[in-house]
């Protein structure tokens, strides 16, 4: 039995959603893991994952999949990638996972089932950024075959990795 139903919606500001990424800011030890904003990045082009806990109905993890077309935000820019290849670039923006359901691999789960919706909408390249230290998320990217192509510091002074995977 699957103990999680994943749903994937427009991308949007919900507060569900706003509500799971808060509680999660607010636990972690590191604050500098997690570049909690104003959420208006969840009101773009792009898909939210989302993954319920069967049993309660809880909302227990999120992704956010941006399509930053040939935006300032498209990360290609960022490891000089050629322009004509700009506009296949999608963005793992926002992952998150309730403490109490750490381990299932929610993370993953919900990243491969963007892959998939990417791999059918013609996209070539998911790109994502990771604090160094952030072993967890890090694992998991480089797990699904993401490479970490630049270090630099972001948003507002956050050090973080860029990481691209190419999609077949």
């Amino acid at each position: 039995m699957n103990l999680f139903k994943i749903e994937r919606l427009a991308l949007t500001h919900d507060l569900e959603t706003s509500i799971l990424l808060k509680e999660v800011y607010e636990g972690l030890e590191n604050k500098d893991y997690f570049a909690l904003g104003n959420e208006s990045h969840l009101e773009k082009d792009g898909y939210l994952y989302k993954a319920y806990f069967n049993l309660t109905g809880e909302l227990a993890s999120v992704f956010a999949l941006l399509f930053p077309h040939l935006t300032e935000e498209n990360l290609g820019y960022d490891i000089a990638l050629d322009k004509e290849e700009l506009e296949y670039v999608a963005i793992a923006d926002v992952a998150a996972t309730r403490e109490r359901y750490r381990g299932n691999k929610l993370q993953q789960r919900l990243m491969m089932a963007g892959e998939e919706d990417l791999r059918v909408l013609g996209y070539r390249y998911i790109m994502c950024t990771i604090h160094p230290d952030n072993e967890p998320s890090l694992n998991t990217a480089l797990g699904l075959g993401y490479q970490i192509m630049v270090t630099k510091t972001m948003y507002g002074g956050l050090i973080r990795h860029i990481l691209m995977k190419k999609l077949k």
